[in-house]
């Protein structure tokens, strides 16, 4: 049998499912009575009908294997529940799954955070050999669970809040490898080559020293992170952080989320208690204020620690040999809100894109994408056009995100865009044709393109009052 390589992902929930499936707690006092008939019949049974059929069964049951060949098999194990969603505590959960949840979400952030602990397992092979199948899953069991108890001191050393030691310790030995034997395999091809290879081996040994350590520091400071972070009790400050976590591939993006933390925090302070008191009335209030004091405090320090955490990956990242950073080069398929799948096209692809990462995904489930148009070059600017208004982007240069300049909803609309030379007028509840005090301004480089972007803005506008009006 030959095994593959292959990734496994295994959703929190989907195991919790397994667990009250086959568990038996809720159906035990159904059973009860019917397992005490069994074993009052099987009581009465003479001791030879027990014996001597069990016994022929097993001569007749048994098989036989001319080669069994299993290959050796290397699993690189990573289990981390940051990612793992909320799931509620109800009266209709079991106990063990409650409680398994509760430390998940607590000291198990800390305990159980592991990554790329690798673990190996030699062959399994059996020739000219006649067994049961009970006894060749046993003999199958027992050769994987002697190598899995001497290895789990990789798992143990694996885990997050010791910084992966296990993982320091095999950079530096490849890295070392690499630093004499790089060089070596170049001089017997020539000079250039060995200059080459004295590079590639430099280069791999400084990635295996500082890369790991740097690593371990970024892996140490996650960890706290995750748990400064669980202390704001703001569960969605919290998903929110683990999604832009993924996204922060590059250092710029994680010193805007530092900002972020700190304007966040000192705002909180106002806004957590409003919100509390619409949710939740009086309760809310008392509520969203111990929120907003515990964010003021907890937000800044927590944005300290991922800047610190993103800024160890980034140098970890830059410091490996041979490993490049896997980016999606083709934004996804735009389908329309209609949900039927259309062929691909590439400028409705990027327009979907640009409005889901518009103010971090704010209108990705509130609005529609119907057409966009670029409008500036420097800065990089972008009229997008959904199915309730228009809006001006422009990029995060700290954040390499969008973010939204200008936006008018099409229901503020008095009469369709008005195009003045190099800009567009667009009136607006009070304003008039005669007066454009009130009006919506959108200036541009040129006529031809204001032209552009005031036929796009009065289609969008259209099809509005086409489907709302």
């Amino acid at each position: 049998v030959l095994v593959q390589k292959m990734a496994v992902n295994v959703d929190l929930g989907f195991v919790l499912s397994l667990l009250d499936l086959f568990s038996l707690s809720d159906s035990s006092s159904l059973l009860e009575a019917q397992y005490v008939e069994n074993d009052i019949e099987f009581t009465g049974q003479t001791l030879q009908k027990i014996i001597l059929p069990t016994t022929a069964d097993e001569a007749v049951k048994r098989n036989f294997f001319d080669v069994l060949h299993l290959s050796p098999i290397k699993i690189t194990l990573s289990f981390n529940i940051r990612s793992v969603g909320r799931h509620k505590l109800d009266k209709e959960q079991s106990v063990g799954d409650r409680f398994l949840q509760l430390f998940l979400h607590s000291l198990g952030v800390i305990l159980t955070s592991v990554q790329e602990a690798e673990m190996s397992f030699s062959l399994f092979h059996l020739e000219y050999i006649a067994v049961t199948w009970s006894k060749l899953i046993d003999l199958f069991i027992k050769h994987y669970r002697t190598q899995g108890l001497v290895q789990i001191h990789t798992i143990i050393l694996g885990l997050d809040v010791l910084g992966n030691p296990v993982n320091i310790v095999r950079g530096v030995v490849a890295g070392t490898y690499d630093l004499f034997y790089e060089p070596f395999q170049g001089s017997v091809l020539g000079r250039e080559e060995f200059a080459d290879g004295l590079g590639i081996g430099f280069k791999s040994f400084f990635g295996g020293t500082v890369g790991g350590v740097t690593g371990a520091g970024a892996r140490i400071t996650g960890v706290v992170g995750d748990v400064v972070a669980k202390l704001t009790f703001d569960e969605d400050f919290i998903d929110r952080r683990q999604q832009e976590r993924v996204k922060s591939n590059t250092l710029g993006y994680t010193v805007g989320g530092f900002v972020k933390n700190i304007a966040e925090g000192v705002t909180g302070v106002v806004v957590q208690p409003i919100k509390g008191i619409k949710e939740e009335g009086a309760f809310g209030l008392l509520k969203g204020t111990g929120l907003g004091l515990v964010g003021l405090l907890v937000r800044p320090a927590g944005g300290l620690i991922d800047l610190t955490s993103g800024t160890l990956q980034f140098v970890t990242r830059k410091t490996k040999v041979g490993e490049v950073d896997i980016v999606q080069i083709r934004p996804p398929r735009f389908i329309g809100k209609d949900g039927i799948v259309t062929p691909y096209y590439p400028n409705k692809a990027i327009g979907f894109a640009l409005l889901n990462e518009t103010d971090e995904g704010e209108y990705t489930d509130k609005e529609f994408y119907v057409d966009h148009i670029q409008t500036s070059e420097k800065p990089i600017k972008f009229l997008i056009i959904t199915d309730q208004s228009c809006m001006i982007i422009e990029q995060n240069t700290l954040t390499e995100g969008w973010k939204s300049m200008q936006k008018l909803y099409f229901r503020h609309f008095t009469y369709e865009a008005i195009r003045g030379d190099c800009n567009i007028y667009i009136p607006t509840d009070k304003a008039t044709r005669s007066s454009r005090s009130n009006d919506f301004v959108i200036s541009l480089s040129s006529e031809s393109l204001a032209q552009n972007v005031n036929e796009i803005i009065n289609k969008g506008y259209k099809n509005y009052k086409e489907k709302f009006v």
